[in-house]
């Protein structure tokens, strides 16, 4: 991010925290990502009823984390074979989130519902995926977001997780001097 790009909003012109939060598309502006369909669906009775109450019940028990084991090893054994061909030909590393984000995208293929939310009556059935993915920085764990995910390949994904690492940690910095 060039800092001579952004018209500070702060004292004497200074460029403050939600000015590059809103420079920055990853980071709370929604810039034209192309045709980004939804759908929206009036709930029956039954369903506004169930989430209704599954609401309630987040808000007044105590929430549980689940962890699952998974066996690893066919993914790191392809990881080995082509890491450096991956990193030579698309000067990224071939990391485990762009597996993992590959697997999220497919599983809300799978199950649409997945990827949908509430607003009052209806639900609104999103046709793109977009995947948070927790990444360590220098002054501790960032999450960006990779806008439509679906439409990446795997280079794409560590690309734009690159990317965005990236520009976080320069925002940071820029936001400490």
């Amino acid at each position: 991010m060039d800092p001579s790009n952004i018209q500070g909003t702060g004292r004497a012109g200074r460029i403050t925290k939600e000015d590059a939060v809103k420079a920055i598309p990853s980071m709370g502006t929604a810039p034209d990502y192309g045709e980004r369909g939804q759908t929206r669906s009036k709930l029956s009775m039954l369903r506004r009823k169930v989430a209704e109450r599954l609401v309630a019940a987040k808000n007044e028990t105590a929430m549980l984390t689940t962890f699952n084991e998974v066996d690893m090893a066919p993914i790191f054994a392809l990881r080995k074979v082509h890491k450096q061909a991956f990193a030579d030909r698309h000067g990224v590393n071939l990391g485990f989130m762009s597996f993992f984000t590959k697997a999220v995208v497919r599983a809300l293929k799978l199950f649409p519902d997945v990827n949908s939310m509430i607003d009052g009556d209806h639900k609104i059935s999103y046709d793109y995926c977009d995947i948070s993915v927790a990444v360590s920085g220098p002054k501790g764990l960032m999450v960006p977001v990779v806008r439509n995910a679906e439409e990446l390949s795997f280079s794409g994904i560590e690309t734009e997780i690159k990317r965005l690492a990236i520009l976080r940690v320069m925002v940071k910095l820029q936001w400490t001097k």
